[in-house]
């Protein structure tokens, strides 16, 4: 009997424990939203109205750049979803390659999907076609092969 009243009251002082980590995580995040709310008022203040719509449109490219995919997100997509990110996420690189540069993250994501195979083949295809149109001159050579005896074949 008093292992039970024990366990139970273990079981309340995790609980406890728990939702005060909860609430304080949740007083952390509001105070950054507050904080960062204050530097955005702080950095209008006395700004013309071109410059608003300059720091406007920096901040929705910062956040268009930014990672979106995850393992839990992948994990609920269906086969057909993940295609289809992968061939945005293609495209919005090879279009604009300074800002979207943080994308490849999330084609390196779907390379680590062991499941759907297909998947990841198309993504290592996206990532090909991307580093081909950043870089036209690189060379990918195979892991092992010597790079003089490489270019002594392509010589002969």
């Amino acid at each position: 009997m008093e292992t039970f009243g024990k366990q139970a009251s273990t079981d309340r002082r995790k609980k406890k424990e728990a939702n005060r980590r909860l609430v304080k995580e949740q007083r952390k995040n509001r105070l950054k939203e507050i904080a960062a709310q204050k530097s955005i008022k702080d950095e209008t203040q006395g700004l013309s109205d071109q410059k608003l719509k300059e720091i406007g449109i920096k901040k929705k490219q910062e956040a268009a750049n930014k990672e979106q995919v995850t393992l839990e997100l992948m994990a609920e997509l269906s086969f057909a979803q993940k295609i289809n990110i992968v061939k945005t996420i293609k495209s919005e690189i090879i279009s604009f390659p300074a800002f979207r540069f943080r994308k490849l993250r999330d084609l390196l994501t779907f390379c680590e999907d062991p499941k759907d195979i297909d998947v990841v083949l198309k993504a290592v295809e996206a990532l090909c076609a991307v580093f081909i149109d950043i870089l036209p001159s690189y060379r990918i050579r195979e892991l092992g092969v010597d790079p003089d005896d490489a270019a002594g074949q392509s010589k002969k």
